[in-house]
């Protein structure tokens, strides 16, 4: 795990223990959505940014 992995992480966990009540549960509904918008979509997280995209 990367620095900035850990970093961000650590304060995800902080920020879920000071404010519980931010939670949300992802209904059904939430998923369907974003599977419409983005489930033919094939991404490789391993292959490097065009210059474009940077």
């Amino acid at each position: 795990m990367s620095d900035a992995e850990a970093a961000f992480l650590t304060f995800l966990a902080k920020d879920i223990a000071e404010n519980p009540h931010r939670l949300v549960a992802i209904d059904q509904e939430v998923v369907r959505n974003i599977e419409k918008l983005v489930g033919d979509v094939d991404i490789d997280l391993d292959a490097a940014l065009s210059m474009d995209d940077e």
